[in-house]
């Protein structure tokens, strides 16, 4: 698994970087937005999505004027409650997306958007309060695998005003791999739609 990983990294910098190379059209930004994050698979069934959060920067290569290249690096809380229990699991990743994005022009200032890529995701951080009613300190870090392999799909809007460009789109994540390795999370994905608006302004050329 881990030569999988090292490969898909490798292969989404030199994609990157390539494209960058070629590129006509170079922007860097931030962006946020709220996760309702879910899961699905195995008891998935007693799960209630939650509200969490999405942040991070991102960086856009145009291509063509109708094709860019995006890649995110974000951090993002993902996770879900049990409906019975009440209690939550609270999953925070670091996310690489890597998109391919169709740009459709709707005026001189505007374009709406379709993306669609694979996600590689290194889990920071995860906290259960099962574990913590049990008795231990909500650390089930050791129960859940480090990477995650996945996808997202979205649309959107880019705004330009100067040399200043908004976004906003609707995204959703999902997870190829299973959440964990033991227990009640072995037979887990994660499942998340995203709202995100962000700011992003041109560089080099």
């Amino acid at each position: 698994m881990k030569k999988t990983v090292m490969v898909a990294l490798v292969a989404a910098v030199v994609a990157s970087f390539t494209v960058n190379a070629h590129a006509t059209k170079l922007m860097v930004g931030a962006k946020g937005g709220f996760n309702f994050a879910d899961i699905h698979g195995g008891d998935a069934d007693l799960a209630v999505p939650i509200k969490a959060f999405g942040l991070g920067a991102f960086g856009l290569a145009e291509v063509s004027e109708k094709f860019t290249v995006q890649l995110e690096a974000l951090w993002m809380k993902k996770g879900a409650e049990n409906k019975e229990t009440k209690l939550t699991l609270e999953l925070s990743y670091l996310e690489f997306p890597l998109t391919a994005v169709a740009t459709v022009p709707v005026g001189d200032n505007a374009q709406i958007v379709g993306f669609a890529g694979p996600v590689l995701s290194y889990l920071v951080n995860a906290d259960s309060e099962a574990d913590k009613d049990a008795g231990g300190d909500g650390d089930v870090k050791d129960e859940v695998n480090t990477w995650d392999v996945g996808g997202t799909v979205g649309i959107g809007a880019w705004l330009t005003s100067g040399q200043m460009m908004f976004t906003v789109d609707l995204r959703w994540s999902f997870g190829f791999k299973k959440i964990g390795t033991v227990g009640p999370v072995e037979d887990l994905q994660n499942n998340v739609i995203s709202i995100f608006g962000g700011v992003a302004f041109p560089i080099g050329r």
